[in-house]
């Protein structure tokens, strides 16, 4: 009985000391953790274009060689443009404006990537 106590309280008190170790161990890192983009910087050639002319949006601080795709939401409809960064990590897209609306705010969002790594940032312009 002796050893039974003795052996009991040898387990409690390992225990005792493990599982307080475990409780406040950091919690494992997910697998599929979200990756955060980096920023890059977007512009365009003319912040208040006319009617029937062409803007051309400058992606810059992107990867060498790093596919970029430009999503232009006028009023009414969104126009997608792909292209790829030079290896300067520069990228250029022209739009046409066509018959935009008059006093619309036209916001460009703009996604980079290259391997793992992302970028994303935006511009706009307002036709008159």
């Amino acid at each position: 009985m002796r050893f039974r106590s003795a052996v009991a309280a040898a387990v409690l008190a390992i225990t005792a000391t493990i599982v307080p170790s475990v409780a406040q161990a950091a919690p494992a890192p997910a697998l599929h953790a979200a990756v955060a983009a980096k920023a890059c910087s977007a512009s365009v050639s003319n912040s208040r274009p006319t009617q029937n002319s062409k803007v051309v949006v400058t992606v810059k601080n992107v990867g060498a060689g790093a596919a970029v795709t430009t999503v232009a939401k006028y009023k009414t409809t969104n126009t997608k443009k792909s292209v790829h960064a030079t290896a300067k990590g520069v990228a250029s897209a022209t739009y046409s404006i066509g018959r935009a609306t008059h006093g619309f705010k036209v916001v460009i969002t703009v996604a980079a990537s290259k391997g793992s790594t992302r970028w994303a940032c935006q511009t706009s312009f307002t036709t008159r």
